[in-house]
């Protein structure tokens, strides 16, 4: 990895700090489905992603899951920085969405580099404001949206991230990551086809251009 990577995403990155972070950081390639780390598991480095994107997920006593937020290239994960702050468990599983590569930091620095480097301290500034509209979303979303209309809005969110019409996901997924159902899923999926949303396949579903340009709620 070259100094730039990191400073397209951290503008005023000093050359100090840069050289810091690239002689003690080191890069981590993940497959999709590897898993960083799980509840109550203790948080060993600050993930920041160079390339692909993890999802940040929360997890109930009965196995039942919810996506929180997507980590994409220029962020990094909000729980592991506050754990490196406050020791704790992980409140939280992260999981590679897709092939991902991480710039991996020790987290035994971060309190350190708030002292020196302003430049980190404006950057975990900026990333506690973008998860704090994340969970609000999510809070919006269980609270007063329907279920069809959280995972038709799941389904958005995927296909943009991937940057494709079509994404591929299978209805167990979908069901871990808002917290349902397989069985309800496939039912919910089944109306929005019907309405014209979505075409589904082998584990693809297809978005319509039509759907997309349109305000879902």
């Amino acid at each position: 990895m070259t100094a730039p990577s990191l400073e397209q995403w951290i503008p005023e990155l000093s050359e100090t700090f840069k050289q810091e972070l690239l002689k003690k950081g080191y890069l981590k390639h993940l497959k999709e489905g590897d898993v960083l780390w799980q509840e109550q598991s203790s948080i060993r480095f600050i993930p920041f992603v160079l390339k692909g994107a993890l999802k940040v997920i929360r997890q109930d006593e009965d196995g039942r899951e919810l996506l929180l937020y997507y980590i994409v290239p220029g962020q990094s994960c909000i729980m592991a920085i506050y754990s490196a702050l406050h020791p704790s468990p992980s409140k939280v599983k992260a999981v590679a969405e897709e092939d991902s590569e991480l710039l991996s930091l020790p987290v035994n620095e971060s309190s350190d580099w708030i002292r020196r480097y302003p430049e980190w301290t404006h950057f975990i500034i900026r990333l506690y404001q973008q998860r704090f509209e994340d969970l609000i979303q999510v809070l919006d979303s269980v609270a007063f949206a329907s279920l069809e209309e959280r995972v038709y809005d799941a389904l958005v969110k995927k296909s943009e991230l991937f940057k494709q019409q079509t994404v591929t996901v299978t209805h167990q997924q979908i069901a871990q990551e808002t917290g349902s159902s397989r069985e309800v899923i496939s039912r919910t999926l089944k109306q929005l086809e019907l309405k014209g949303k979505l075409i589904m396949g082998r584990n693809k579903i297809t978005l319509t251009q039509a759907s997309k340009n349109k305000t879902h709620r």
